[in-house]
């Protein structure tokens, strides 16, 4: 996991209002370093348990809200395929899709648009939806001075995984040119674009 702490030190970015969509289990959130600083942190989780964990693990600090929701392309409800920390909405082309049949358990989780969310005020974005971050990225009114972005995913035998690119990558790439984003470090999974 690239250290987003160290990325803002180096590039001098102090982020206020901090988002993680698709924050997972507290243990894999990207933005934990980083809020102690902050005045307001936004964590994305739809599966339940994850949301759960969150709320345990970080409900006591007022500045910080869990939403349970997944932040989609179109407002109402959507199948969620349960792969664990790899779950992901139905028909998104996930790292999953790559590894044979789809996770049989599935449950409707909410979907909103981001736009019900950003007010334009985001000054850091990490999101890692499984193949869903570009309908966040291309509708969000906030252009953050950092975004941490899951592009890609290489390969690993030993958890069966197959090469994967993001199914939007040219559109998310050609969109950070036109923000005015560069790209400050990746990792083979993440990138890490700064403006």
């Amino acid at each position: 996991m690239i250290n987003l702490l160290t990325i803002c030190e180096k590039t001098k970015i102090t982020p206020n209002v901090i988002w993680e969509v698709g924050a997972n289990h507290p243990n894999q959130v990207h933005v934990a370093n980083l809020i102690l600083g902050a005045k307001r942190v936004e964590l994305f989780e739809p599966h339940p348990y994850f949301a759960e964990e969150l709320r345990r693990a970080f409900g006591h600090e007022d500045k910080i809200t869990v939403h349970q929701v997944a932040l989609a392309e179109k407002e109402g409800e959507a199948l969620f395929r349960d792969d664990g920390c790899s779950s992901y909405l139905d028909g998104v082309a996930s790292p999953r899709t790559k590894r044979g049949d789809p996770p049989e358990n599935t449950f409707k989780v909410n979907c909103h648009r981001v736009e019900r969310y950003d007010s334009g005020d985001i000054d850091l974005l990490a999101i890692d939806t499984e193949g869903a971050e570009w309908h966040v990225i291309g509708a969000m009114k906030s252009r953050p001075r950092l975004i941490c972005v899951e592009m890609a995913l290489g390969p690993d035998p030993a958890m069966g995984r197959a090469d994967y690119r993001n199914p939007y990558y040219d559109e998310i790439k050609a969109w950070m040119k036109a923000n005015g984003y560069e790209m400050a470090e990746a990792d083979g999974q993440d990138e890490v674009y700064v403006r």
